[in-house]
């Protein structure tokens, strides 16, 4: 889930199944599977947890679950044994989550080159205590179409679900809040995204009339006022006695 490996880790990135102080040192027949697929035409990647403990609860029996990311963003959780119920698992010794988390992180440059870097999650989905997760339940996670997917500022801008923007300097919509959200202030996106296309094309026409063509126009200005003045010289050293020469000898 996460670019880099951190302590809060297991606190704001993760999909989680079932998060507990689950040990598969517990029992020799405790394992964790995962597979490749494609069904559909979606690629398919399954983590399955088989018949493993959770620490103080051995007496219990074990856990068998599985979940499943699909390349659409669907996350689907299967619970194929559930020997005690997910509020009667001990949360002494960690949490006990049934859920989606994510987080970005910010990159804060002090003096001597020391850089401080803070976690901050901006969004989580713990359904553990509304769904009751029995034996042979299921439980699926339908996406809602994000900023990041959109591919052209048309594309932002007809996305209704959250206030995107596009940034023509990463060509790339997002609202800002998301795991890019580094590079996002690094381009300066956070003042530069636009929430209308039109403005981005407009804005991109007015700069070249009113800020590279008045640049053109000063530079040619300042070029025939160099070269009249060169001329002057030139005409007046040669021609001491031209009221030019006069001039400039005085």
């Amino acid at each position: 889930m996460s670019r880099f490996i951190h302590q809060a880790l297991a606190e704001t990135q993760y999909v989680a199944p079932l998060m507990a102080d689950f040990n598969l040192n517990l029992s020799p027949v405790s394992s964790v599977y995962y597979l490749n697929t494609t069904q559909h035409g979606l690629r398919r990647f399954t983590v399955q947890w088989d018949q493993v403990f959770v620490h103080e609860h051995v007496q219990n029996g074990s856990f068998t679950f599985q979940c499943i990311l699909v390349e659409n963003g669907t996350i689907i959780m299967l619970y194929k044994k559930m020997p005690i119920s997910i509020t009667s698992i001990s949360t002494t010794n960690h949490p006990v989550t049934v859920g989606v988390a994510d987080a970005f992180y910010v990159d804060y440059h002090l003096v001597f080159g020391l850089v401080r870097r803070y976690i901050y999650e901006y969004h989580s989905i713990n359904v553990s205590a509304t769904y009751a997760f029995d034996t042979q339940s299921s439980l699926v996670l339908q996406p809602i179409p994000n900023c990041v997917i959109a591919q052209s500022c048309q594309q932002c801008i007809a996305n209704t679900n959250f206030n995107c923007g596009w940034c023509e300097n990463l060509k790339r919509c997002s609202d800002g809040i998301d795991r890019h959200r580094q590079e996002w202030i690094d381009s300066n996106c956070s003042e530069r995204a636009v929430r209308l296309c039109e403005k981005l094309a407009s804005t991109s026409s007015s700069g070249l009339s009113s800020g590279a063509y008045a640049g053109i126009a000063v530079g040619i200005l300042l070029f025939i006022a160099i070269v009249l003045i060169a001329v002057f010289v030139v005409y007046a050293y040669y021609h001491p006695t031209s009221p030019s020469g006069l001039w400039l000898i005085e």
